[in-house]
């Protein structure tokens, strides 16, 4: 319901009016609902399966347009955007095809006119609505705010004064931007265009269990397409999908694990969201990221010695790890001995680790060179290597350092690591002030990608980055209990 449907005149404003039309109500309801994310997770993945794109972002814009003119907030947004990342299919990985449907020529001027569409709706909706736009936008409570206007700021001056900012023309500045834009433009839109007053109870945790689980369904779909057992034994470099490699995968779907536990702690029937933790984990087994499988198990651990010290669920779900662990470990090691070896043998490929502990030290020389404001995110003088071999993909996105410490130091300099530093401590802040049982389970989502960041790059990445972001404003602004 609308608290404010007036504006300064004492008239109806437009918004409201709109919202009083009779079907409303039932959609609103609708938008916000467990039925909602139910019809999201299959288009995504029909998407991600059968090349469905323009299909399913002209049916999300659809509905982003409708909540611009008759929702009563964005909330309805937070799983549309991450939906939207994972939905490419795996011929329109831009890294990897030149012809994929984000580049001009091939479809990206069909994303680029929905893209507007939206954005301009949503122009429409802060500036003429006075309840969730116009001053009461801009003045909602953003306690986070100044750590990451600090951090954008560390991000546009990275490679200032070096000699260095323009050596790959704009780039780096456009990167700069893209990256302040992923982690901290969502946090700003939903702290203040959303009535958290009437948020639903559990919704990022729903939204969390629903991603899990169409990411567990896409990793399925990527053994189908690229076949990683043609050549006779696991090739794990053949796993990559429209978004992603087989990192990425593997790194997404840890987020998602604590979400499913948090599910299990406060519904009745727990055993159903345990079970769907554990198909998560099995998820990121079967992605191969090496980084991911660890802080996956250390994280699936820590979810479930949470449950058990917050819910008296404890006992179920123990008995439903313990049990179908042994049984499924049995299972696997007398008949398929030789399938688990072959997924442990990731785990003795050492060119990957050596190449990074190599581009650790360049990073640090990097710094040393440059100690204030760091070379740009464009290594200088070391050769980082890049997944990608799409030029139009590797002159905008450059190689990253894997480590978001010798990264920060390496692009931003001194200034960087202070400006990421602040905003670490008022995030880890925010949690101990406001530790609900959500929180808690949301803060080891988000402490799954900052470790796995330090032998990574998903605080770089754009997905991960726009969940942290609308994360964080859920947990800062929701009502917890």
């Amino acid at each position: 319901m609308d608290t404010h449907p007036e504006n300064h005149t004492g008239k109806p404003h437009l918004f409201a009016l709109l919202r009083q039309l009779p079907f409303v109500p039932a959609m609103g309801a609708f938008l916000t609902s467990n039925r909602c994310l139910l019809l999201l997770r299959p288009l995504t993945v029909l998407s991600n399966a059968l090349n469905l794109e323009f299909f399913v972002y002209t049916v999300f814009v659809l509905i982003g347009l409708y909540i611009s003119f008759f929702g009563r907030d964005y909330l309805p947004l937070i799983p549309m955007v991450i939906c939207c990342y994972i939905a490419p299919y795996i011929s329109n990985n831009p890294g990897a095809y030149e012809d994929s449907i984000f580049y001009m020529g091939h479809g990206g001027e069909y994303i680029l006119v929905l893209g507007g569409l939206f954005a301009l709706s949503v122009v429409l909706r802060l500036a003429l609505d006075p309840q969730i736009g116009q001053r009461a936008f801009f003045t909602a409570k953003r306690k986070l705010l100044p750590g990451f206007l600090a951090l954008g700021g560390a991000y546009v001056l990275a490679g200032a004064f070096s000699g260095h900012y323009f050596d790959h023309g704009l780039g780096n500045l456009v990167f700069a931007v893209t990256q302040f834009a992923a982690i901290a433009a969502l946090y700003y839109i939903m702290a203040g265009a959303v009535c958290w007053e009437n948020a639903p109870k559990h919704y990022l945790s729903k939204v969390g269990l629903m991603l899990g689980l169409a990411l567990v369904a896409e990793i399925f779909v990527m053994y189908v397409i690229t076949d990683p057992f043609a050549s006779g034994e696991l090739d794990r470099n053949a796993l990559f999908t429209g978004w992603g490699n087989y990192n990425c995968m593997g790194g997404l779907l840890t987020m998602m694990i604590p979400f499913a536990f948090y599910m299990a702690a406060e519904q009745k029937r727990s055993w159903i969201y345990t079970l769907c933790g554990i198909a998560m984990l099995g998820g990121v087994v079967l992605s191969c990221s090496r980084t991911s499988i660890v802080i996956a198990v250390v994280i699936y651990g820590a979810s479930l010695l949470l449950l058990c010290i917050k819910s008296k669920n404890r006992w179920s779900c123990l008995g439903i790890n313990g049990g179908l662990a042994a049984v499924v470990m049995g299972y696997l090691l007398i008949f398929h001995f030789e399938l688990v070896m072959s997924y442990l043998d990731i785990f003795t490929i050492t060119r990957s680790i050596f190449s990074r502990f190599d581009g650790f030290a360049a990073g640090i020389e990097q710094f040393l060179k440059y100690p204030v404001f760091r070379g740009s995110f464009y290594p200088v003088d070391y050769p980082l290597e890049e997944w990608s071999t799409v030029e139009n993909f590797t002159s905008f996105f450059p190689g990253l350092w894997h480590n978001t410490v010798i990264q920060m130091l390496a692009s931003c300099g001194i200034v960087g690591m202070a400006a990421y530093s602040y905003h670490r401590i008022q995030t880890i802040r925010l949690v101990w002030k406001k530790h609900s049982i959500e929180n808690l389970f949301a803060g080891l989502s988000l402490a799954a990608m900052l470790m796995m960041s330090l032998f990574d790059c998903h605080i770089y990445n754009i997905g991960p980055a726009m969940f942290y972001s609308m994360a964080l404003a859920y947990m800062e602004k929701h009502p917890q209990e």
